[in-house]
């Protein structure tokens, strides 16, 4: 056990510089909401986007157009969801149809 001990704090030492030296993340996460409504009997889950860029075929925009699927589950009851549903956006996230 006293082996390890010092070996494990070189490795958390390097494991915190190698960190700290990639600390400026490419990219920032923002969380919204897309839709708001909750009355106590159903609530919406299993939400997953994914994006077209644009000029691709589904997207003749000039914009990447977000596509997030989602359904409603029901919860009075065990596991009961219903259809699959989709909402779009053509401004990145800003506004959904």
């Amino acid at each position: 056990m006293k082996r390890i001990l010092p070996v494990l704090g070189l490795f958390l030492g390097m494991a915190n510089a190698v960190l700290a030296e990639n600390s400026s993340d490419p990219f920032d996460i923002e969380l919204t909401v897309a839709r708001q409504g909750f009355e106590g009997t159903f609530c919406w889950v299993h939400a997953r986007a994914g994006a077209i860029p644009a000029g691709m075929p589904g997207n003749s925009g000039s914009a990447p157009l977000v596509v997030m699927t989602l359904q409603q589950l029901q919860l009075s009851g065990s596991d009961v969801f219903y259809a699959l549903n989709d909402m779009r956006s053509s401004d990145l996230g800003n506004t959904w149809s």
